[in-house]
C-alpha cells in the first residue's frame, strides 16, 4: 500500500484530536479530583433546607451565646403551645430578661442554665420546665432530643469547630445521618437559615428543656 502526503496527514490530524480529547478528559478529572479534595477540607456547612427554616424561625443574638441559644428555645416553644414564653417581649427583650437572670446566677456558663431557665419560668409564666444537662453526649442523645424539641448544643473550641480560640453555644433542630455523614442543623445566633455542621468531637454539650403546664391546663 502506497501512503501519500494526504493520508499522511490525516494521520496526524487525527492524532492531534485524539491528544486534545486526551488532554481534556485528563484536566477535567483532574479538576474534579481537586474539587472534591476542596470540598472536604471546606468548612463543614450546608444551608438549611426549606422545610426546617419554615418550622423555626432563627433569630440573631445581640449578646452572649448561651443567652441567645436559650432563648431561640425559648421562642420556638412560645409559639408552640407555651405562650406566655414570650408573652409582652420580642427577640432582644427575652434576650435582656434572660441575660440578667444568668448574670444573677454566676455568668455565661452552661451549668447555670438549669437555675436561669427555671427562674425564668417559674417569674414569667405559669408553666413548669424539667432543664436536663448532658456533657460529652453522644450523636444519638442528640438526635433523640432534637426529634422532639430544639436542645442547646455546644461546640467546644477546635480547628474545626465553631472557632479555634472559643466555644460556642447553639440550639439543635435536628439531627441524623445524611450522605452517609451524622449531621446536626441549628440555629447559631450569626444567620436567619438553619447551619448544618457535621456531628464532631467538639460536640460536648447538650441542655433539653421540658416544658409542661400546672395541673393539666
Amino acid at each position: 500500500m502506497t501512503i501519500d502526503s494526504d493520508m499522511i496527514y490525516n494521520i496526524m490530524k487525527t492524532g492531534i484530536v485524539l491528544t486534545a480529547v486526551f488532554i481534556i478528559v485528563f484536566v477535567k478529572v483532574r479538576q474534579e479530583r481537586g474539587s472534591r479534595k476542596s470540598r472536604t477540607t471546606e468548612p463543614k456547612t450546608l444551608s438549611g433546607p426549606e422545610e426546617l427554616n419554615k418550622k423555626f424561625e432563627a433569630n440573631l443574638q445581640s449578646s452572649n451565646c448561651i443567652v441567645s441559644a436559650t432563648c431561640n428555645i425559648l421562642w420556638h416553644h412560645g409559639h408552640h403551645g407555651f405562650p406566655e414564653l414570650i408573652e409582652g417581649v420580642d427577640f432582644p427583650g427575652l434576650e435582656e430578661r434572660i441575660d440578667a437572670i444568668i448574670n444573677s446566677k454566676g455568668g455565661y456558663a452552661n451549668n447555670n442554665v438549669p437555675e436561669t431557665v427555671e427562674e425564668y419560668v417559674s417569674t414569667y409564666t405559669h408553666y413548669k420546665v424539667e432543664v436536663n444537662n448532658l456533657w460529652h453526649p453522644s450523636f444519638n442523645d442528640v438526635k433523640r432530643a432534637a426529634a422532639k424539641n430544639p436542645c442547646l448544643l455546644g461546640f467546644a473550641a477546635g480547628p474545626d469547630s465553631y472557632g479555634s480560640d472559643a466555644g460556642h453555644m447553639t440550639a439543635c433542630v435536628w439531627a441524623d445521618v445524611y450522605d452517609k455523614k451524622k449531621m446536626v442543623g441549628v440555629i447559631d445566633g450569626h444567620k436567619t437559615n438553619i447551619v448544618f455542621w457535621v456531628w464532631q468531637k467538639h460536640n460536648d454539650f447538650m441542655s433539653e428543656f421540658i416544658f409542661s403546664k400546672k395541673d393539666g391546663a
